[in-house]
């Protein structure tokens, strides 16, 4: 994953994984990266379709997992 080099994107996998939503706040508590980087990161996994931008409560928000990608790419890994 270019978009995301020098972080570990499974981090934020098994992270929410384990939530159905976090927001930024939530994130960076369990991960260490803050502000603009943790953003960043944040942005790029939506971009390539890992998260979704589940929603927005005034300057916060909240991410899931994309259920859809994760399911195209477990069938492939299976295959």
């Amino acid at each position: 994953m270019q978009s995301t080099r020098g972080t570990n994107p499974v981090k934020y996998v098994k992270l929410l994984s384990k939530h159905k939503e976090l927001c930024c706040t939530e994130i960076e508590e369990h991960l260490d990266f803050k502000g603009s980087t943790l953003s960043h990161h944040l942005k790029q996994l939506v971009d390539c379709g890992v998260l979704r931008l589940s929603r927005k409560e005034g300057t916060y928000h909240f991410y899931q997992l994309n259920q859809e990608t994760l399911k195209r790419h477990v069938v492939i890994a299976e295959d």
